[in-house]
C-alpha cells in the first residue's frame, strides 16, 4: 500500500513542480494514469478490507472459542470444587471413622491385656493346683501303701490269733 501511495505522490509532485501537461492528450494520459492508480488503489483497498474482514471474523471466532473454552473451564472448575468439597467431607467422615476405630482398638487392646493377665493368673493357679494335686497324690500313695501294710499286718495278726485260738482249743480238749 505504501508503494502505491508514494507513486501517487510522485505523480502529483510533478504537478507541484510546475510541470503542467500542455496538451489534451497529455492531460488525458495523466488523468488516465490517475484513474488507473485510483482504480488500483481501490482494488488494493478492497482486498485489504476483505483481508481485514477475514482476519476480524477469524479473531471473533477465536475469541468466541476462547470464551466458550473459558466458560467450559469455569464449569469444570465448579465441578472440581464440588468434587473437592465432597472429597473433603468424605475424608472428614473417614477420619472420624478412623478415630472411632482407633478408640475401639485401644479399648480392645486394654481388654486383651486384662484377659492375658487373667490367663496368666489362671495358669499360675493351675500350676499351684497341679503341684498340690501331685503332693496329695504322693500322700495318698503313701497312705495307701501304709494302709496296705497295715492290712497285711492285721491279716497276719488275725491269722495268728486264729491259730492261737485253735491251738488253745486243742490244748483244752
Amino acid at each position: 500500500m505504501e508503494d502505491w501511495f508514494y507513486f501517487i505522490l510522485g505523480d502529483l509532485s510533478s504537478f507541484n513542480q510546475g510541470l503542467v501537461p500542455s496538451t489534451l492528450s497529455e492531460l488525458t494520459q495523466v488523468v488516465g494514469c490517475l484513474v488507473d492508480d485510483i482504480e488500483a488503489a481501490k482494488n488494493f483497498s478492497a482486498s485489504q478490507v476483505e483481508s481485514l474482514a477475514v482476519n476480524f471474523n477469524s479473531m471473533i471466532s477465536e475469541r468466541d472459542e476462547a470464551l466458550m473454552s473459558l466458560s467450559l473451564l469455569k464449569e469444570q472448575q465448579e465441578v472440581d470444587l464440588q468434587e473437592k468439597d465432597e472429597l473433603r467431607l468424605q475424608c472428614s467422615v473417614l477420619q472420624n471413622e478412623l478415630n472411632l476405630l482407633n478408640r475401639e482398638v485401644s479399648i480392645k487392646s486394654a481388654e486383651l491385656e486384662r484377659a492375658k493377665t487373667e490367663i496368666s493368673r489362671g495358669q499360675q493357679e493351675i500350676r499351684i493346683i497341679l503341684r498340690q494335686l501331685h503332693q496329695l497324690q504322693s500322700e495318698l500313695e503313701r497312705y495307701f501303701l501304709l494302709s496296705r501294710d497295715q492290712s497285711k499286718l492285721l491279716e497276719a495278726s488275725a491269722q495268728l490269733q486264729s491259730r492261737s485260738t485253735a491251738l488253745l482249743l486243742k490244748a483244752n480238749i
